[in-house]
């Protein structure tokens, strides 16, 4: 995924000569677009197999064809057509990983999801190693090399997978339906229509799309704009995955300590915080102390463990398709709004919208999620 998130948008700017911001954040955009209809679609429809691991196997094998035809495209065109249709495919993976690991681990979801997000952030320090030791201006082939490496080890996963893990038989919920979209329909619209989880997403919607309106051109941002030395930039990268490994695991404890609804709201501010910081600096080297401070752990564990508390058992993978399609949405709408801001405005202006949300976000939290309205949900 770290692969799609920072090279591909780096490619389209240097090695396919694409000078619209727009188009090279579509290249985040339109995935989660899509990503957002897979993973309500894969959510429920998992809940209604009752099944996990061979949802786990279809994403690992989106994944495997997503990277190997992005290694082998040669055009910004191609490369928006594969991102828009394969996220379609690995769109299993996260609701069906995240619902797996709670329910292996039912005591202790906050340290599950905790667990689980670090060996992810393990794999965007690998990633972003790899970019900086290999990545270069003027030779694709090597970009093609990284993007074919990382489909192989998907179906590594895939395999491993397949032969080492055992499936979980999960509780089903009684439907009124019998036909298959129908019975997905209805397993969603339960949990649409509870207003805790409602509430949940739209936090994670306000935070996100302001975190992704700076973080889907943040590579340019720094390397443009800051006019930051691009070996800098994978430091500040994997800096901020070696920290996402080591908190992932505190923000875990501490929401299965405090509860997730304070571990929510903490996140929040956080954020607002460490975009402050981050728009308050020109200077390269501060820039990548701030964007490396750990925040992100918390936001996602806290929210990922509410779901799966507020959504049970019979409806916990179609609970976290919901949430990680908020997420997957949040994207596209933080991305298309980053682009059109840069474009219209200049980079300049991407910490202000950053901020403006993630104060908006930081109000609606404090009201919805601390404040006695909580209580009086269903």
């Amino acid at each position: 995924m770290s692969l799609i998130m920072f090279l591909i948008p780096l490619n389209m700017r240097s090695a396919f000569g694409e000078k619209r911001f727009i188009v090279i954040a579509s290249s985040v955009a339109i995935p989660a677009i899509s990503a957002f209809l897979a993973n309500n679609f894969w959510g429920g429809l998992s809940d209604l197999k009752r099944r996990l691991k061979p949802f786990l196997i279809v994403g690992l094998i989106g994944y495997t064809i997503c990277l190997t035809l992005l290694g082998l495209v040669n055009d910004s065109q191609s490369v928006i057509i594969v991102v828009a249709l394969t996220p379609l495919i690995y769109g299993a993976l996260r609701p069906t990983s995240q619902s797996y690991i709670t329910l292996s681990r039912e005591s202790e979801k906050g340290k599950a999801i905790g667990d689980l997000f670090s060996f992810q952030s393990f794999g965007w320090l690998l990633a972003s190693i790899a970019c900086w030791k290999l990545y270069r201006i003027d030779a694709a082939s090597h970009i093609r090399w990284i993007l074919f490496g990382g489909a192989g080890l998907a179906v590594f996963a895939a395999a491993a997978v397949a032969f080492f893990l055992d499936d979980i038989v999960v509780p089903r919920e009684k439907t009124h339906n019998s036909g298959l979209v129908s019975s997905i329909r209805e397993d969603l619209t339960v949990l649409y229509n509870s207003r805790k989880i409602l509430v949940v997403c739209v936090v994670t919607f306000l935070a996100q799309i302001g975190n992704f309106a700076f973080f889907s051109l943040y590579s340019m941002y720094f390397t443009e704009y800051i006019r930051g030395p691009q070996n800098l930039l994978w430091f500040a990268l994997g800096g901020s995955t070696i920290f996402g490994m080591i908190f992932y695991s505190i923000a875990g404890r501490l929401a299965d300590s405090i509860g997730g609804r304070k571990t929510l709201f903490l996140s929040v501010v956080l954020y607002l915080l460490s975009y402050t910081l981050m728009g308050s600096t020109t200077n390269p080297l501060l820039l990548s102390i701030y964007y490396t401070l750990p925040v992100y752990p918390f936001i996602n564990v806290a929210n990922t463990s509410l779901v799966a508390e507020l959504s049970g058992t019979g409806r916990r993978t179609g609970g976290m398709g919901i949430l990680n399609g908020t997420f997957s949405f949040s994207v596209a709408a933080g991305a298309l709004l980053g682009g059109i801001v840069a474009d219209g405005s200049g980079l300049a202006y991407l910490p202000v919208v950053a901020i403006s949300l993630l104060l908006l976000a930081t109000v609606f939290t404090y009201y919805t999620v601390i404040g006695p309205s909580w209580e009086r949900a269903k």
